[in-house]
Protein backbone atom coordinates (compact mmCIF):
# COMPACT_ATOMS: atom_id res chain seq x y z
CA UNK A 1 0.00 0.00 0.00
CA UNK A 2 1.39 3.51 -0.86
CA UNK A 3 1.95 6.44 1.58
CA UNK A 4 0.17 9.58 0.47
CA UNK A 5 3.25 10.69 -1.10
CA UNK A 6 3.22 7.91 -3.14
CA UNK A 7 -0.06 8.46 -4.19
CA UNK A 8 -0.63 10.26 -7.37
CA UNK A 9 -0.30 14.02 -7.40
CA UNK A 10 0.59 13.38 -3.55
CA UNK A 11 -3.17 13.31 -2.53
CA UNK A 12 -4.48 13.24 0.88
CA UNK A 13 -5.94 10.07 1.29
CA UNK A 14 -9.25 10.25 2.80
CA UNK A 15 -12.20 7.29 4.16
CA UNK A 16 -15.94 7.94 4.24
CA UNK A 17 -17.91 6.72 7.17
CA UNK A 18 -21.39 6.31 7.95
CA UNK A 19 -21.40 5.33 11.80
CA UNK A 20 -23.09 8.03 13.55
CA UNK A 21 -25.93 8.15 11.30
CA UNK A 22 -26.50 4.69 11.28
CA UNK A 23 -26.32 4.57 15.22
CA UNK A 24 -28.86 6.99 15.78
CA UNK A 25 -31.20 6.46 13.25
CA UNK A 26 -30.99 3.24 11.12
CA UNK A 27 -33.47 4.40 9.20
CA UNK A 28 -31.45 6.76 7.40
CA UNK A 29 -28.48 3.76 6.76
CA UNK A 30 -30.16 3.84 3.35
CA UNK A 31 -29.37 7.49 2.99
CA UNK A 32 -26.22 7.41 4.51
CA UNK A 33 -25.25 4.43 1.70
CA UNK A 34 -26.61 6.18 -0.79
CA UNK A 35 -24.39 9.42 0.03
CA UNK A 36 -20.77 7.05 0.96
CA UNK A 37 -21.19 5.36 -2.21
CA UNK A 38 -21.87 8.84 -4.42
CA UNK A 39 -18.85 10.42 -2.62
CA UNK A 40 -16.68 7.76 -3.19
CA UNK A 41 -17.61 7.70 -6.90
CA UNK A 42 -17.67 11.24 -7.46
CA UNK A 43 -14.60 12.42 -10.00
CA UNK A 44 -14.45 15.83 -8.27
CA UNK A 45 -13.31 13.80 -4.77
CA UNK A 46 -11.23 11.58 -7.11
CA UNK A 47 -9.04 14.30 -8.61
CA UNK A 48 -8.44 15.78 -5.43
CA UNK A 49 -8.19 12.85 -2.85
CA UNK A 50 -7.15 9.74 -2.36
CA UNK A 51 -10.73 7.45 -1.19
CA UNK A 52 -9.38 4.49 1.10
CA UNK A 53 -11.87 1.48 0.13
CA UNK A 54 -15.03 1.64 2.85
CA UNK A 55 -14.53 -2.40 3.29
CA UNK A 56 -10.88 -1.96 4.82
CA UNK A 57 -12.51 0.93 7.37
CA UNK A 58 -12.06 -2.02 9.98
CA UNK A 59 -8.16 -1.77 9.56
CA UNK A 60 -8.36 1.78 10.26
CA UNK A 61 -10.39 1.49 13.43
CA UNK A 62 -8.23 -1.22 14.69
CA UNK A 63 -4.85 0.73 13.84
CA UNK A 64 -6.49 3.48 15.83
CA UNK A 65 -7.40 1.64 18.50
CA UNK A 66 -4.44 0.16 19.06
CA UNK A 67 -2.45 3.49 18.81
CA UNK A 68 -4.38 4.63 21.64
CA UNK A 69 -3.24 1.14 23.97
CA UNK A 70 0.33 2.09 23.42
CA UNK A 71 0.27 5.58 23.04
CA UNK A 72 3.23 6.60 25.89
CA UNK A 73 6.04 9.12 24.96
CA UNK A 74 8.41 5.65 24.99
CA UNK A 75 6.75 3.41 23.43
CA UNK A 76 3.58 5.01 21.42
CA UNK A 77 3.40 4.12 18.08
CA UNK A 78 2.30 6.98 14.97
CA UNK A 79 -0.94 6.32 13.55
CA UNK A 80 -1.55 5.85 9.97
CA UNK A 81 1.35 3.79 9.44
CA UNK A 82 -0.23 0.74 8.74
CA UNK A 83 -3.54 2.18 6.62
CA UNK A 84 -2.09 5.01 4.48
CA UNK A 85 -5.62 6.70 5.48
CA UNK A 86 -4.95 10.41 6.54
CA UNK A 87 -8.40 11.46 7.38
CA UNK A 88 -12.02 10.15 7.85
CA UNK A 89 -14.85 12.09 7.69
CA UNK A 90 -18.19 10.87 9.31
CA UNK A 91 -21.16 11.23 7.41
CA UNK A 92 -24.41 12.84 9.21
CA UNK A 93 -27.78 13.17 7.93
CA UNK A 94 -30.39 14.66 9.05
CA UNK A 95 -33.59 14.41 7.38
CA UNK A 96 -37.39 15.63 7.45
CA UNK A 97 -40.51 15.15 5.73
CA UNK A 98 -38.88 16.90 2.70
CA UNK A 99 -35.92 17.79 2.70
CA UNK A 100 -32.47 16.56 4.23
CA UNK A 101 -28.91 17.89 5.58
CA UNK A 102 -25.64 16.41 5.06
CA UNK A 103 -22.63 17.21 7.03
CA UNK A 104 -19.49 15.57 7.01
CA UNK A 105 -17.04 15.87 9.74
CA UNK A 106 -13.70 14.89 9.38
CA UNK A 107 -10.76 13.75 11.96
CA UNK A 108 -6.97 13.47 11.16
CA UNK A 109 -6.04 9.83 11.91
CA UNK A 110 -2.31 10.93 12.72
CA UNK A 111 -3.33 13.33 15.50
CA UNK A 112 -7.28 12.26 16.55
CA UNK A 113 -8.12 15.32 16.17
CA UNK A 114 -11.25 16.83 14.53
CA UNK A 115 -10.69 19.34 11.90
CA UNK A 116 -11.66 22.91 12.50
CA UNK A 117 -13.94 23.14 9.40
CA UNK A 118 -16.92 21.05 8.56
CA UNK A 119 -18.57 20.66 5.13
CA UNK A 120 -22.45 20.43 4.71
CA UNK A 121 -25.17 20.92 2.34
CA UNK A 122 -29.27 21.03 2.62
CA UNK A 123 -31.96 20.97 0.25
CA UNK A 124 -34.94 18.86 -0.94
CA UNK A 125 -34.38 15.56 -0.54
CA UNK A 126 -36.10 14.66 -3.80
CA UNK A 127 -32.36 16.29 -5.30
CA UNK A 128 -30.14 14.16 -3.36
CA UNK A 129 -27.76 12.93 -6.22
CA UNK A 130 -27.71 16.93 -6.86
CA UNK A 131 -26.95 17.46 -2.87
CA UNK A 132 -24.20 14.73 -3.12
CA UNK A 133 -22.40 16.63 -6.14
CA UNK A 134 -22.72 19.99 -4.46
CA UNK A 135 -21.01 18.44 -1.18
CA UNK A 136 -18.33 17.13 -3.03
CA UNK A 137 -17.08 20.46 -4.32
CA UNK A 138 -17.56 21.98 -1.18
CA UNK A 139 -15.16 19.11 0.34
CA UNK A 140 -12.68 19.60 -2.66
CA UNK A 141 -12.74 23.33 -1.85
CA UNK A 142 -12.12 22.93 1.84
CA UNK A 143 -8.80 21.17 0.97
CA UNK A 144 -7.24 22.74 -1.24
CA UNK A 145 -3.36 22.58 -2.89
CA UNK A 146 -1.93 26.25 -2.58
CA UNK A 147 1.20 27.09 -4.28
CA UNK A 148 3.82 29.28 -2.87
CA UNK A 149 7.19 30.31 -1.79
CA UNK A 150 9.05 29.32 1.20
CA UNK A 151 10.81 32.80 2.92
CA UNK A 152 12.61 31.11 5.52
CA UNK A 153 12.77 27.62 7.02
CA UNK A 154 14.82 27.41 10.63
CA UNK A 155 13.97 23.55 11.54
CA UNK A 156 11.29 22.81 12.96
CA UNK A 157 9.22 26.40 11.79
CA UNK A 158 8.92 27.50 8.10
CA UNK A 159 7.80 30.94 6.73
CA UNK A 160 6.34 31.05 3.23
CA UNK A 161 3.42 33.72 1.64
CA UNK A 162 0.68 31.58 2.32
CA UNK A 163 -2.20 32.82 4.60
CA UNK A 164 -5.91 32.59 5.40
CA UNK A 165 -7.39 34.01 2.35
CA UNK A 166 -5.44 30.99 0.16
CA UNK A 167 -8.01 28.77 3.25
CA UNK A 168 -4.73 27.81 4.88
CA UNK A 169 -5.50 26.88 8.80
CA UNK A 170 -3.68 25.78 11.82
CA UNK A 171 -2.57 22.53 12.06
CA UNK A 172 -2.79 21.67 7.97
CA UNK A 173 -0.43 19.37 6.85
CA UNK A 174 2.35 21.10 3.68
CA UNK A 175 4.66 19.05 1.58
CA UNK A 176 7.36 21.42 1.07
CA UNK A 177 9.82 20.71 -1.68
CA UNK A 178 12.34 22.69 -3.97
CA UNK A 179 11.23 23.32 -8.00
CA UNK A 180 14.59 25.17 -8.67
CA UNK A 181 18.35 24.69 -8.60
CA UNK A 182 19.64 26.64 -5.79
CA UNK A 183 23.78 27.44 -5.85
CA UNK A 184 25.55 27.66 -2.91
CA UNK A 185 28.39 30.17 -3.02
CA UNK A 186 31.86 28.66 -2.02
Amino acid sequence: EKSSLESPGGQLVVAFMSGATVEENPLLATDAKEVLDGLERSRIVHKRFGVFDRNRLKDILAEQELSLLLSSPETGIVTNKLTAVELMFVAKIRKDKDTVEIVLNGTSTETGKRLATYVDVAGPYEQLPKLIEDLSLRLVQEFPRPTGMVWEWAAPDIEFDLNQSHRIHPSMKCIVFNMEERIHPI
